[in-house]
């Protein structure tokens, strides 16, 4: 039965058995392959396991069996921002470690050129450590 199906897929989707409830969606899909709640489903499965491709071609084929589905629209966009905000992430990340390197590389000429800087080796070090955890 496919509404058993898709409960039990929630409930292992809850309890973050993604690839378990992943499998109850294909099993719903193989049985009622226009059911655009069972491609949600396991779209959002995909994102919660950080696979946004895979999320929304998910959400591409809810839409193309039913292009008035809200709910299809609304997880594709939320993937969206979801993953634009994690590569923004990412990308500060990159620049402020690049930006750390610079800073050690600047603080050791410093230190170089007047030993006697009271903090500059405790800054370089906190730094150090910042870049290589």
């Amino acid at each position: 039965n496919v509404e058993v199906l898709l409960r039990a897929g929630v409930c292992l989707h809850q309890q973050k058995q993604y690839d378990d409830a992943i499998q109850h969606y294909q099993a719903i899909v193989s049985i009622d392959a226009h059911n655009p709640r069972a491609h949600v489903n396991w779209g959002l499965a995909h994102k919660a396991q950080g696979e946004f491709g895979k999320a929304t071609a998910q959400f591409d084929k809810a839409l193309n069996i039913d292009p008035h589905f809200i709910d299809a629209r609304i997880r594709w966009g939320n993937t969206l921002y979801d993953e634009a905000r994690i590569q923004a992430r990412q990308r500060q990340r990159k620049e402020s470690l690049r930006l750390a390197r610079e800073a050690i590389e600047q603080y050791e000429l410093a230190l170089d050129l007047d030993g006697s800087i009271p903090g500059l080796a405790d800054r370089i070090l906190t730094l150090k450590q910042s870049v290589d955890p």
